[in-house]
């Protein structure tokens, strides 16, 4: 992973850089209202998203596998309430071939040998936690350590503190949550009911099915519908197209914290879905690439970075999975 540093940057784009896509709707600034045509989701207000070429309001379920609403001990009701409370998505069990698509000639060696995983049901959080969630977490828990180590950055980024309670900036709720560390991502999503996916979970749940480079397809001309990527800030959480699991931003966004330590190769990685950890420290696992990544090859489905559990930047964030 290729890391930039310029706060600066970063600043002046969140400033300059809209949300929700780079052509028509967000280059006008104008964006349709529920009930008025679409194309894309991107295309629709916050909130809001495409369906049969109409903005409708995102709360609404597919086919039943959706279970918004639950809202167990986990999801943080109490204390300041969160604009979007954890969604939790069914994902079917299956086979599918993990690692470097098939002709993809840009896949790194960590990225092979190709091998096949059958990944049994489970759950997994529809959007990537935002920090409307995470700073409930960190005010309900009254301290910024977990496992010794730090949650998050000690000045974490568009928060500030008030009355000895972390509040978000306005307007910020509803964007990723960033500068979590893996341990400060594993203490949420354990209270939360929850834990880290494994990293044949998450390549599986991304790719939906599909074996493209990208789950839209083999070509970065199809990632502007589905990824947030070569920009300068994170926008709200669910702005662009779902995968056909019906997950938000598995690719692009922000860097995806899972459990698994890491491996140079997949030789003798697991073939049933489980975590592949290490009995010496190591470092961890990202996912998914961000908004950061000038490089679309960083979007790819199979596309993995890493660093040390304790670490952090303004690009890494997660989501959570359960059995």
């Amino acid at each position: 992973m290729q890391r930039k540093r310029q706060w600066l940057l970063i600043f002046l784009s969140s400033l300059l850089i809209s949300c929700g896509g780079d052509d028509d709707a967000s280059d006008s600034g104008v964006f349709s209202r529920e009930g008025e045509s679409c194309t894309k989701t991107a295309d629709c207000e916050s909130g809001l998203r495409c369906v049969d070429l109409e903005c409708v309001q995102d709360n609404e379920t597919s086919d039943g596998d959706e279970t918004d609403g639950d809202t167990s001990e986990g999801d943080f009701a109490d204390g300041d309430s969160t604009e979007r409370d954890l969604s939790w998505l069914s994902i079917p069990g299956g086979s599918f071939e993990m690692g470097c698509s098939i002709d993809d000639n840009r896949c790194n060696s960590s990225e092979n040998p190709r091998h096949r995983v059958t990944v049994p049901g489970f759950k997994m959080t529809k959007y990537e936690v935002t920090n409307a969630q995470y700073v409930e977490f960190i005010n309900n828990r009254g301290s910024n350590e977990c496992s010794t180590f730090p949650c998050m950055s000690l000045h974490p980024y568009r928060w500030h503190e008030s009355g000895g309670l972390w509040r978000v900036i306005r307007g910020h709720e509803n964007h990723p949550v960033v500068q979590v560390t893996w341990y400060g991502a594993k203490a949420f999503c354990q209270a939360a009911g929850g834990r880290l996916p494994s990293e044949a979970e998450w390549e599986y749940a991304a790719r939906a099915g599909t074996t493209t480079r990208y789950y839209c397809g083999d070509e970065s001309i199809c990632l502007p519908d589905v990824a947030r990527w070569n920009t300068g800030s994170t926008c709200p959480v669910g702005q662009y197209d779902p995968n056909d699991f019906g997950l938000y931003d598995m690719l692009g966004g922000v860097w995806e914290w899972v459990e698994d330590c890491w491996h140079d190769d997949y030789d003798g990685a697991p073939t049933d879905g489980t975590v592949w950890d290490r009995q010496f420290y190591t470092t961890r696992v990202l996912r998914g690439g961000s908004y950061w990544s000038y490089s679309s090859r960083s979007l790819g489905a199979s596309s993995r970075s890493r660093l040390f559990p304790y670490e952090l930047d303004t690009d890494i964030g997660f989501r959570c999975a359960r059995d």
